[in-house]
């Protein structure tokens, strides 16, 4: 993809996500000051896609709103990303108690991501944090995965 593109569907991103209100907790103008300067550090590169792959971090949030979950993935696929990132995990296990329950999935759940990511045409990619949810990745053959560091 031409650097040209790469910066296209960067101002296409920002465009859509001030448009849906994505933005609601980050500042407009903070979020156009990060972009300005994501702009020109690639406006003199020469980019390729071959040496390159965008991984989407919607991690947590979509604050447990299936719609918002799609709508993410949506938006991660047409802004050129190659990768839909989520975290799975047990919030008692990891972080001791429930304040993060909201932002767990089940089996079915992480299976309709999955199958979201393949109708939008981008990899679902997890950040695994127990060895039930890498059984899960691995029953539903996903091709990218990690451990997350705060195992």
């Amino acid at each position: 993809m031409s650097k040209e593109k790469i910066l296209k569907r960067i101002q296409y991103l920002e465009t859509e996500l001030i448009h849906k209100g994505y933005l609601d907790g980050w500042s407009i103008r903070g979020f156009k000051k990060e972009l300005k300067k994501l702009k020109e550090k690639f406006k003199n590169k020469n980019l390729t896609r071959k040496n390159m792959e965008i991984i989407a971090e919607i991690g947590i949030n979509h604050n447990g709103d299936f719609r918002k979950m799609e709508e993410l993935i949506r938006q991660a696929s047409i802004g050129g990303a190659d990768y839909a990132k989520f975290q799975l995990y047990n919030s008692v296990r990891v972080f001791g108690d429930e304040s993060r329950k909201k932002n767990e999935f089940t089996f079915d759940q992480v299976k309709t991501l999955k199958d979201i990511c393949d109708y939008y045409n981008i990899e679902f990619f997890a950040s695994v944090f127990d060895e039930e949810k890498l059984e899960w990745c691995e029953k539903l053959e996903v091709n990218l995965y990690k451990i997350a560091s705060r195992t």
